[in-house]
């Protein structure tokens, strides 16, 4: 199984929930380091028994989210579930005070990197079976609350 971005809230419960309910192997990745690390020792305490892969990666980076998918089937040789949990609110501003660098930070992060996750998962969940790919963006990227 592998989670990507936001190993807090929805991500880092995904990771748990999937390793209660007996996956052998887990992948966690995101752009803080701290976090990541945190997190995989969290998920050995409380199951001792699952393999743990944490991977650092930044979802506004095409390269570094490919490498990241590549990195977890390597690790465990296939991609049974992938879960791409993504978003950033963006700047809180008006629109017309948005730069050009901004906005595309923000499409960058909560939608291209999403698309670039799942080509690159559906090119290994091609060649196995059963998979499942969920894809999950936060309602606060989609409101200003």
């Amino acid at each position: 199984m592998l989670t990507a971005n936001n190993i807090l809230g929805i991500g880092k419960a995904t990771a748990f929930a999937f390793a209660k309910y007996g996956s052998p192997q887990v992948a966690i990745a995101d752009v803080d380091a701290a976090t990541l690390k945190q997190t995989a020792q969290e998920l050995k305490d409380l199951y001792p028994n699952i393999e743990v892969l944490p991977i650092e990666f930044d979802a506004a980076n095409a390269d570094s989210t490919v490498k990241a998918v590549e990195t977890a089937a390597s690790k465990f040789g296939r991609i049974d579930h992938a879960v791409n949990n993504v978003g950033t609110p963006g700047p809180l501003a008006p629109s017309i005070s948005v730069s050009k660098n901004d906005f595309k930070s923000l499409i960058d992060i909560n939608l291209t990197s999403m698309w670039i996750a799942q080509r690159e998962q559906i090119k290994i969940m091609l060649k196995q079976e059963p998979v499942q790919q969920e894809c999950v963006a936060s309602l606060g990227t989609l409101t200003r609350q």
